[in-house]
């Protein structure tokens, strides 16, 4: 993006045009930042390209702004008038002024320095390519050190924000968007320890109410399963009807041999 130009004008609201953002949009943002514009103007001018002669500008960056000034009936606003980038460099431009200005949950910014990776990495690919082999300056840095210098991030925030992203399973970080989950750091590293099928179950444990939080859905689908003790059974009595029999219809004689073959010394009774 070095090699960008960049132009301050004034453009009327109904020529800028905007496309797919990879931001969500906030109408609580938008509220406050009527009541600032009202009293304060438009402080940072928001980013575009085209050309005057074209239908339109297509809006990099200012999003928000934008829809304030046209909330407050303002026929044209200020704009940085963005030149010679490519759609990588333009998205890169998107990314930064996010990362730099906006309120972005932990979520967010995990999503905006994972796609910014993914560009860079392209990007330095592209100047290979192109050069030989060598790239332009910004490409033979390393990712989490060429973003910290541009977004005032530290490198460690960098790096565990993107192995959010990286590990939390696309739809799952679909489905939690939006919710308090999102804008905490803790709860998407809570997820990033689980595999992606087990992230799933997390989130239904949360919306189901059997957790309050991912914290505690990993605890639960962490926690050895019990097993349920089995009762022994109960061992069957001996047979000894037969014996008895046999005792019943024994002499004295023959009673008095089987005591003696079985090591018992008690005398039988004579009976006759």
């Amino acid at each position: 993006m070095d090699d960008a130009k960049t132009i301050t004008r004034k453009v009327p609201l109904e020529r800028i045009i905007v496309g797919e953002r990879l931001r969500q949009f906030r109408e609580s943002q938008v509220e406050t930042l009527m009541e600032s514009i009202s009293e304060l103007g438009l402080l940072t001018p928001i980013s575009v390209y085209g050309d005057q002669d074209d239908d339109g500008y297509t809006l990099v960056a200012g999003l928000h702004r934008l829809e304030a000034c046209r909330r407050l009936a303002w026929p044209e606003i200020d704009v940085i008038l963005v030149d010679r980038l490519d759609d990588y460099e333009r998205l890169l431009w998107e990314i930064d002024e996010n990362l730099m200005r906006a309120e972005l949950s932990e979520g967010e910014r995990a999503e905006h320095l994972l796609r910014r990776k993914q560009i860079f990495e392209a990007k330095r690919e592209q100047a290979r390519a192109y050069d030989s082999g060598s790239a332009k300056p910004q490409y033979e840095r390393g990712f989490a050190s060429e973003t910290a210098e541009r977004t005032g991030l530290t490198k460690r925030h960098i790096n565990r924000s993107i192995r959010r992203a990286e590990l939390v399973a696309p739809d799952v970080r679909d489905a939690i968007r939006g919710t308090p989950s999102f804008r905490k750091g803790v709860e998407l590293d809570a997820l990033a320890e689980l595999s992606h099928e087990e992230q799933r179950r997390a989130v239904a444990l949360v919306n189901d109410g059997k957790v309050r939080t991912f914290r505690e859905a990993v605890e639960q689908l962490s926690a050895p399963k019990s097993k349920t003790k089995t009762q022994p059974k109960p061992k069957a009595e001996p047979r000894i009807d037969p014996l008895l029999s046999a005792w019943e219809g024994a002499d004295d004689d023959v009673r008095q041999a089987f005591l003696d073959k079985i090591g018992v010394q008690a005398p039988i009774a004579r009976t006759g």
